[in-house]
């Protein structure tokens, strides 16, 4: 395991590496690149909503699209 002793260290190695993992007895931390983080955080995005979309189907929250255009189309005068 190479050790890091100072933040350009640091930062050379994140950037060659991706993640690197930092634990003191058990208290685990990640630290990332920046451009890694946001591919993170847009995935987990992403899952959460596809989750919420899964239990709106399957607790029957949904609607026919074309009705809900056609609608709109009349409410709207589009």
């Amino acid at each position: 395991m190479e050790q890091v002793t100072n933040i350009e260290q640091l930062k050379a190695v994140i950037n060659r590496d991706g993640e690197i993992v930092i634990s003191k007895e058990n208290n685990n931390m990640v630290i990332m690149n920046m451009k890694e983080y946001e591919e993170k955080k847009l995935e987990k995005d992403i899952e959460k909503h596809l989750l919420k979309a899964e239990d709106d189907i399957e607790k029957g929250r949904v609607h026919d699209a074309r009705k809900v255009f056609e609608e709109w189309r009349v409410k709207y005068n589009l």
